[in-house]
């Protein structure tokens, strides 16, 4: 929700965002509440309520779940979650969480675009060192359950910042 090309307050990616949802989409929040913590000096619990509320708000949706981004801070925004539920704060889960109700990160064939200029994976939990393959190329595997995550900036027409 804070770098400009994941604002959700943008005429596109409200409009992207809207079609999503109107297509049956979860839309569940990119965290990045202990860099946000550190930059504004609050608490990252706050942050996260914060944004959680924002978000919901602007589409009349309850959002019932985050993913703890990497980004380029060196901060680990997963750290808060080491003695956190997302249970306590009415979510389902957070992606990355090894909670018996969600557990997909350990469960399933995971495919990222996080390293932007190739593709990475994990195969429940682990990572495939050197597995560059497109998902197009993995769902050729059959795998059982696919786990995507994909970021918005990776993926234009024209112009990275269109």
């Amino acid at each position: 929700m804070h770098a400009p090309e994941y604002n959700p307050f943008s005429f596109e990616n409200y409009r992207v965002l809207k079609r999503l949802l109107n297509s049956g989409h979860e839309l569940g929040y990119h965290s990045e509440i202990v860099d946000q913590s550190i930059i504004w000096n609050e608490e990252a619990e706050d942050c996260l309520i914060r944004d959680i509320k924002v978000l919901g708000n602007m589409f009349n949706y309850q959002v019932k779940s985050v993913a703890s981004h990497g980004g380029s801070t060196g901060f680990n925004n997963l750290d808060f979650w080491k003695d956190k539920k997302p249970k306590d704060y009415s979510l389902l889960y957070e992606g990355y969480d090894k909670e018996p109700e969600y557990n997909l990160f350990q469960e399933a064939f995971y495919i990222s675009d996080s390293e932007w200029t190739q593709w990475k994976c994990y195969d429940k939990g682990i990572l495939l060192v050197n597995d560059r393959r497109s998902p197009r190329d993995h769902l050729k595997e059959n795998h059982q359950l696919i786990h995507l995550l994909i970021h918005p900036d990776t993926y234009f027409n024209k112009h990275f910042y269109e």
